[in-house]
């Protein structure tokens, strides 16, 4: 059985940047000290995985039923009563 390294299964892809990117990307790799390619495929993989979070959380928010209210004495309270901030004082 024959096992294919992981390496062999990325992709290659080419990106155009300005040179103060490119600057930026190359200290900020070599301070973790791993390569420019690697520090932008975990950057890419990290903003990935927060979307899809999100987009799941999204999902399951507005998946779940609304709230039902029930108010005090069978009506809604007013204008007023809503913004009367003379009880907080």
């Amino acid at each position: 059985m024959y096992i294919v390294p992981v390496a062999a299964r990325l992709k290659n892809v080419t990106i155009t940047l300005d040179h103060k990117t490119a600057d930026w990307l190359r200290v900020a790799a070599a301070e973790r000290g791993i390569s420019a390619s690697r520090y932008v495929s975990e950057l890419l993989q990290s903003r990935m995985t927060d979307l899809r979070k999100y987009n799941d959380a999204m999902r399951r928010f507005f998946a779940a039923k609304p709230l039902r209210f029930e108010w005090v004495d069978g009506r809604r309270p007013t204008r007023g009563e809503l913004h009367d901030r003379g009880r907080v004082r």
